[in-house]
């Protein structure tokens, strides 16, 4: 039987280090009544811009037959830019807490390369958008409702389209109930999905803990996994010039019971 390779990254000692030139920018701002305090609004924003004089990138030719090779090369005018933005608004009332945030990181990337002996410049961008709103009542119970898309796009200059990669969906509940103070009831429910797939991926884990004795040393968690028998890994890929969707069984359902003990006392007592 004949082994079919597609693809063969050679290695050359005629490339050099990589030449960077950085710069990078911070701004915070903080809203609060009190110095100290932990409620109000809190912004934080980072840019960072980077250009390689001298990038490490690749010299690809592609056969008859499909099958491509790599040689690592010196070019100039690589950029990557780079934006990482987090708000969050915390405000209480007596025993009740709410908390809003929202995060983003945004990465445009632009390699030069060649293919088949043709100078190309590959575009590359991806921003990571999370908003999560949290709950939480005295000691009792908490909770936090998450969702976040992830969304990349490639361009090529050697192609007059642009090409939109897979679109990853994210959607997670959690949320933590204390029955009493020995007894702990916990559910995580998380909703996953992009282009390709559709229907989404379900994954819904339950766990009750209980602690014993005066000091709670020892704890017993029961745990119900993938509840809805529903789970399956997904990724998501996305590169310079390629994008795919990966789908494969993980974890199948299970039930376990574990036990812990926590000794609270290390040392010789005097």
């Amino acid at each position: 039987m004949a082994n079919l390779l597609y693809l063969i990254r050679k290695q050359t000692l005629y490339y050099l280090p990589e030449k960077i030139a950085a710069h990078q920018l911070i701004f915070r701002y903080t809203a609060t009544k009190k110095r100290s305090s932990t409620n109000g609004l809190f912004l934080t924003w980072t840019n960072k811009y980077s250009n390689y004089s001298s990038a490490i990138t690749d010299s690809t030719f592609f056969d008859d037959i499909g099958r491509r090779k790599i040689y690592p090369i010196n070019l100039p005018n690589k950029r990557v830019f780079k934006i990482d933005f987090d708000a969050r608004y915390t405000t209480q009332l007596n025993k009740h807490l709410f908390q809003v945030s929202y995060l983003m990181n945004y990465q445009n990337t632009m390699v030069p390369g060649y293919i088949n002996s043709v100078y190309t410049v590959s575009r590359y961008s991806m921003m990571d958008n999370r908003i999560a709103v949290n709950y939480s009542f005295s000691d009792f119970l908490t909770t936090e409702l998450i969702q976040s898309v992830l969304i990349n796009k490639f361009s090529m200059s050697t192609s007059s389209g642009q090409f939109d990669g897979n679109n990853l969906y994210k959607t997670s509940l959690n949320s933590n109930y204390i029955i009493s103070k020995r007894f702990i009831l916990s559910n995580s429910l998380n909703y996953n999905t992009n282009g390709n797939q559709n229907p989404g991926i379900v994954l819904w884990n339950m766990y009750l803990t209980s602690r014993l004795l005066k000091s709670n040393q020892i704890e017993l968690k029961f745990s119900a996994f993938d509840i809805l028998k529903k789970y399956k890994n997904l990724v998501s890929l996305v590169g310079y010039n390629t994008s795919s969707t990966i789908v494969n069984s993980g974890l199948q359902q299970f039930f376990m019971l574990s036990v812990a003990y926590y000794p609270r006392y290390f040392g010789k007592k005097e």
